[in-house]
């Protein structure tokens, strides 16, 4: 139940169709009967663009949590990226520059496009304590194509680890999101190997998405053969290329300041 590569990067088919292996549908606001708004942040990409993204919960989902992003457009482009090049020289942090740019309102009026979606569940795991621990675990992740690059699933990484302490990654991966979880979840939590089996942790993902020790936490899932190069080469040398042999082994990350784990 862990993470297996699937075999196409989120985005946009060439002719408008659905990646036919890309089966985590949360391109579209779930059916639902009911939804309460828990959470609202902000996040300024490098290229200046302002996001608005809200977590919700939704009741009759097929997931009972989700955060919805929307590009704000703005109506001085120019003016609104040259203050997030100011606020970064002045040293203000990431949320900081993101709430300055959102308190100008420059977005009032303007269209608000809907480019992400996240959806995730609660998932139970024993904790180093030996004590039963519920998190959060990332079941999809949507990128509108155009907007891969804009930094939006760290933020919004980076928000449910430190509102929940933990945060588990999703049971099969693009390489995408493969490599999100080797790079730049690392930059903002601890993260460990975990097995289901044993209810335990192996170790810490190290360098090149591979344990400190050298565990392997991934396997070659529904990847098409002549991609597992890509993966190999850009990442580590020792891809598990039996499917489904990870099944059974997990991510999990935490709060930096977190001491329970």
């Amino acid at each position: 139940m862990a993470p297996s590569l699937i075999g196409f990067d989120n985005r946009f088919h060439p002719e408008g169709e659905e990646p036919e292996d890309f089966d985590k549908p949360v391109e579209r606001i779930p059916k639902h009967s009911s939804f309460v708004r828990v959470g609202e942040f902000y996040h300024v990409s490098n290229a200046g663009n302002l996001y608005r993204l809200r977590e919700f919960t939704f009741s009759g989902a097929e997931y009972p949590y989700y955060i919805l992003g929307d590009l704000l457009e703005s109506c001085d482009p120019v003016y609104q990226f040259a203050e997030v090049k100011r606020l970064r020289k002045a040293g203000e942090s990431r949320s900081s520059i993101a709430k300055q740019i959102d308190a100008l309102k420059l977005h009032v009026g303007q269209p608000q496009i809907p480019v992400f979606r996240v959806a995730y569940c609660d998932f139970s795991f024993v904790n180093k304590s030996g004590s039963p621990t519920v998190c959060k675990q990332i079941r999809g992740v949507y990128t509108h194509f155009d907007y891969q690059a804009e930094g939006l699933a760290r933020t919004v990484y980076e928000y449910l680890i430190n509102k929940y302490s933990y945060l588990s990654c999703d049971y099969t991966q693009t390489i995408l999101g493969a490599t999100l979880w080797a790079i730049s979840v690392r930059k903002i939590a601890l993260v460990e190997i975990y097995d289901t089996s044993t209810d335990s942790f192996i170790e810490e993902l190290g360098d090149n998405a591979v344990g400190v020790s050298g565990y392997v936490p991934w396997d070659i899932g529904r990847l098409p053969k002549y991609r597992v190069k890509e993966w190999f080469e850009a990442n580590f040398a020792d891809l598990n290329l039996t499917p489904g042999s990870c099944q059974h082994i997990i991510n999990i990350a935490s709060r930096p300041s977190s001491t329970v784990i």
